[in-house]
């Protein structure tokens, strides 16, 4: 009776271990998430405030890659973790191209880093298979 008593638990505590390692990337991939939504969000409101006069059209672009960013979901693919480790990588540049944009007038920077930033969220959204 002991051995299968141990036989069973240890079945189960595959099972249970699994569950376990699943949740906890979808935790991680959550945390992503949520780390690249307070980046974009920051960006955003930082552009916003600034460019609106001056610069409507990046400003209601920003805006606009604000709430397509907002529509993704937690994924524990590898795609779509390096994807997501691109999209805060890119967050970052455009911030200090608008930056730029602000000091000196120089709208290229930001031109070029919002366009990356669109191809890498769209294809964060739509990832081949791996």
């Amino acid at each position: 009776m002991n051995k299968e008593t141990t036989w069973i638990k240890r079945f189960f505590a595959m099972f249970s271990s699994r569950k376990n390692a699943d949740n906890q990337n979808k935790e991680t991939a959550a945390k992503s998430l949520n780390y690249i939504f307070d980046s974009i969000d920051k960006f955003s409101q930082k552009a916003e405030g600034r460019m609106i006069e001056k610069w409507p059209e990046l400003a209601e672009r920003i805006k606009t890659i604000c709430k397509t960013v907002h529509l993704l979901e937690p994924d524990v693919s590898t795609l779509a973790g390096k994807a997501e480790q691109a999209i805060a990588q890119k967050i970052t540049s455009a911030s200090s191209a608008c930056e730029v944009l602000f000091s000196n007038g120089d709208e290229k920077p930001l031109r070029n880093d919002l366009s990356d930033l669109e191809r890498l969220v769209k294809q964060r959204m739509n990832p081949v298979s791996e």
